[in-house]
């Protein structure tokens, strides 16, 4: 039988206190508790600064948060702790997520940790990125992509004014790309979407329709936001994905409606689409004709085919 944690979402604690109740050490920020069954993560802005941490911690404009791994000075590596988070997420452990206030908030090193609640680890489960250690020296470090599980505190009061920018589209990768894991074997990750982002934009050149690539930034928040595609003339923002399954449809279809409600601050007149390699179930593509999104397939002859919402 699993135990029940604890602590009370919202609870304000001294991580003293907290390890007093569900133990887990009180040195580290990233440690395993009640007797490794479940795994803390702490955040302390200020903390954190010293050592690099806040050049990518941090609220996301997706909902997702960034977390810096363990490790002060040098390339950090994937064991200690880093390699527990990995190991706690692969064995469906409950990763729990405590929080001080934010820097230039009113805070003294008495202030207790806000339990945030539960996250998980997104998809990819991590990236690496470069970042100064507490010597001042650039290195590697690993930034895990937590995201909420279900009442959660990860974000708090969130501003939602909007900076739209519009650029020309840069074609992504097609080469196919390794990312650091736990085990042995690295992680093989194919880019079949960016190769059908690819196929499609030398068919939308071809036509003289004009794609843009539109960042939007949400105050406040680290990253962007930016759809797959924004085609000028006919205005129709896309969301491409590589497969036309159930899974991936609704995932397209809640992702462009967002992009089409965040793009209506600019214009009035976005329409939302979905590229896929193929029709999806008959129930779906009436889906998509009611709340007005275009989907986009691709032809045998490497053309495409926009069927467009029944007026």
């Amino acid at each position: 039988m699993i135990e029940k944690f604890p602590i009370n979402l919202g609870s304000e604690l001294p991580k003293g206190k907290i390890h007093q109740l569900i133990g887990g050490s009180d040195q580290h920020a990233m440690t395993s508790c009640m007797k490794g069954k479940s795994f803390l993560l702490f955040h302390d802005p200020k903390t954190g600064k010293k050592y690099g941490y806040d050049t990518w911690e941090g609220q996301n404009a997706d909902g997702s948060f960034s977390y810096t791994g363990q490790g002060v000075v040098g390339d950090q590596k994937m064991t200690r702790s880093n390699l527990g988070l990995m190991k706690a997420f692969e064995k469906g452990h409950p990763i729990h997520f405590f929080k001080r206030p934010e820097i230039g908030k009113l805070r003294d090193k008495k202030n207790p940790y806000t339990y945030a609640g539960e996250v998980i680890l997104g998809s990819p489960p991590f990236r690496t990125e470069s970042a100064l250690d507490s010597e001042k020296n650039l290195r590697k470090v690993f930034v895990f992509n937590l995201l909420p599980v279900g009442m959660n505190l990860l974000q708090e009061n969130p501003d939602s004014k909007i900076d739209i920018e519009t650029s020309v589209w840069t074609a992504p990768s097609t080469q196919p790309s390794f990312n650091v894991q736990p085990q042995k074997t690295p992680l093989f990750i194919e880019y079949d979407e960016f190769k059908l982002q690819n196929r499609f934009l030398s068919f939308i050149n071809s036509i003289g329709e004009i794609a843009q690539q539109k960042t939007i930034k949400i105050s406040n928040q680290k990253g962007y936001l930016r759809p797959d595609f924004y085609l000028e003339k006919s205005k129709i923002v896309i969301e491409a994905k590589t497969n036309s399954t159930r899974e991936y449809v609704r995932l397209a279809i809640g992702q462009v409606l967002d992009y089409q409600n965040l793009l209506l601050i600019e214009d009035e007149h976005v329409v939302p689409g979905i590229l896929l390699p193929q029709l999806p179930a008959d129930d779906l593509v009436d889906l998509c004709s009611r709340l007005g999104i275009t989907i986009i397939t691709e032809n045998s002859d490497g053309g495409f085919t926009f069927k467009h919402p029944k007026v």
